[in-house]
């Protein structure tokens, strides 16, 4: 799955989904200067330990959606490829997934299709915040 998204003068931003030959799915995103040549790797991130099936980014540039073999929907931040959501949507693979633009509210909504079904997930904005480290962890960690 790979997906080109609009960018500034200076070129656009490419995302692929990557699978392992054991099952670990991965992102990336990439840069695409204008004329097509020299993309440079920016980011990657693993998603999930299942394969990737299907890729949709929102209107705007912001979310990443990810389907997987076992039915998984994975909502990113695009910028940073941080896991925002996961949810179970169906019992088989994802085969089409699609984002809607931003509502009213600042949310959105995920379409995703699998063997014989069509799911509509609202993702509002408040589940759509990256996780961030509270002051215990990263106390916690500096100690380490």
């Amino acid at each position: 799955c790979v997906l080109m998204a609009e960018g500034s003068s200076s070129g656009a931003s490419l995302f692929g989904a990557l699978n392992h030959a054991a099952g670990v799915g991965h992102v990336l995103r990439a840069a695409v200067p204008r004329g097509g040549s020299g993309a440079r790797v920016e980011r990657w991130a693993k998603v999930t330990p299942n394969r990737l099936t299907a890729l949709a980014l929102s209107a705007d540039g912001a979310l990443l959606a990810a389907g997987t073999n076992e039915g998984e929907l994975h909502v990113l931040q695009a910028s940073s490829l941080a896991r925002l959501v996961r949810l179970q949507e169906h019992p088989m693979y994802v085969a089409v997934l699609v984002l809607t633009e931003r509502d009213a509210a600042g949310g959105y909504a995920a379409i995703s299709c699998s063997t014989n079904e069509v799911k509509v997930t609202r993702l509002p904005k408040e589940r759509l915040v990256p996780p961030t480290l509270s002051a215990d962890r990263l106390l916690l960690l500096l100690a380490l």
